[in-house]
């Protein structure tokens, strides 16, 4: 009956969930467990509720969307000058403190090396 649901078979679907009523209605008058016809109930449940729902235009629970998209800012050329970069400051050139080593008084029995 599930597999009816989901193909969007009704006729199928309601055959097979009439039968599944009747067998059920006979297992309880059998003695059956009260959980046999509750799990029976909830399976005829979610085969009633399946199936049917394909929309393939708007509706109120999923509406079009009209509103304007964000442009995609990580595919943009870096020349472009953008909002979230105009109030940035201009990149300061830091020096190379780690070559340009001098010390700054030699020490003890050692020669500076001219750089």
């Amino acid at each position: 009956a599930m597999q009816a649901a989901l193909s969007d078979d009704r006729e199928t679907k309601n055959k097979m969930i009439g039968e599944a009523k009747t067998m059920m209605q006979k297992a309880v008058s059998l003695k059956a467990l009260p959980e046999f016809k509750a799990g029976c109930l909830r399976q005829i449940e979610a085969v009633t509720l399946s199936g049917g729902m394909k929309h393939d235009k708007p509706t109120k629970a999923k509406p079009l969307d009209t509103t304007e998209k964000a442009p995609d800012r990580a595919h943009m050329a870096d020349a472009v000058e953008t909002l979230d970069r105009a109030h940035m400051p201009d990149p300061v050139e830091i020096p190379d403190r780690a070559h340009a080593f001098e010390p700054d008084a030699p020490s003890a029995g050692v020669k500076p090396v001219p750089v």
